[in-house]
């Protein structure tokens, strides 16, 4: 596997537009493949009890939601990376300060809990 560069970290935010779409479960890279929840699935899982109005709520599913859509998009193998968790660090840091990023973690959460209802 390559290594993890900085400039992947577009993989999230792609993925994040993605499942914050209403047609997102027919989206590109979200839809269920070799018998795999799709990737829809899995982070509306992650969010279903978390309060979308309470930012330490949504911040504290961040790191899950990240390193899901991640592993998905890069295979399991990913996660073996050495630069891997800095990069998780990275982008989530970046969600944190930047309220562009943090407002599209909250229309993804807020639109996957929608799918769920």
């Amino acid at each position: 596997m390559d290594r993890i560069g900085p400039v992947d970290s577009s993989a999230i935010v792609d993925a994040l537009r993605r499942v914050g779409r209403p047609d997102a479960s027919t989206s590109k890279g979200v839809s269920a493949s070799q018998g795999q929840p799709s990737l829809r699935d899995v982070l509306a899982s992650l969010v279903a009890d978390v309060d979308v109005d309470d930012d330490a709520a949504v911040a504290g599913i961040r790191m899950a939601m990240l390193r899901a859509i991640l592993l998905r998009e890069w295979g399991e193998d990913a996660g073996n990376d050495p630069a891997f968790l800095g990069m998780l660090d990275s982008v989530n840091g970046a969600m944190e300060t930047d309220p562009r990023l943090r407002a599209l973690m909250i229309e993804a959460v807020q639109s996957l809990k929608r799918s769920r209802s």
